[in-house]
């Protein structure tokens, strides 16, 4: 759960350019995968699709909404009108970033972290695999997820398989498997 100050940002794979075409359609349109970066102070981070084209309120409900507390959480965000009816709804506090206007950093707010992240997104999916399916994408945000946790740990390996399998379900299976043999 995200619960003191956490950063949001939305950012779009074109549908199309994950089989490598372009779009006839200009600006955000239903060609267009959107992903919703979340990040807070701690660099707990969370990967999510949305929807296709334009985000609303209820497209946030589901990234966002089960992470942060309300009345707890401060939202900051770009200016978008969707973050601030979203932080409304749920009674957070909601510091906008007009980047449009050149703004980087507001007080001691600003989105750097989720758009670094974003950046590094796109670019591990443009260079190291030239595009993926959108079917596939919230698998290949997940292995994101996991390897930006693990990367500063010495046993990367060890610590991979630990986050991708449940050690419970690993421990009932050789239970289950010694009491086959008994």
């Amino acid at each position: 759960m995200l619960i003191s100050r956490v950063d949001v940002e939305d950012f779009w794979f074109l549908k199309t350019e994950l089989l490598i075409c372009k779009s006839d359609k200009r600006g955000v349109s239903n060609d267009q995968v959107v992903v919703i970066v979340t990040q807070d102070r701690k660099s707990t981070l969370d990967l999510r699709v949305a929807t296709l084209g334009r985000i609303g309120k209820v497209d946030l409900e589901n990234p966002i909404g089960k992470r942060v507390k309300k009345g707890v959480t401060i939202l900051c965000s770009d200016a978008h009108h969707t973050y601030k009816g979203f932080a409304k709804d749920n009674k957070m506090e909601f510091h906008p970033i007009n980047t449009s206007k050149g703004e980087r950093v507001k007080e001691n707010y600003h989105i750097q972290h989720v758009n670094s992240t974003h950046n590094k997104i796109k670019k591990w999916i443009d260079n190291i695999f030239w595009g993926v399916s959108t079917k596939y994408l919230q698998q290949y945000l997940n292995w994101h997820r996991v390897k930006e946790r693990i990367k500063s740990r010495n046993d990367r390996v060890t610590a991979f398989v630990e986050k991708i399998i449940n050690i419970g379900t690993l421990e009932r299976f050789n239970q289950i498997q010694s009491n086959m043999k008994n």
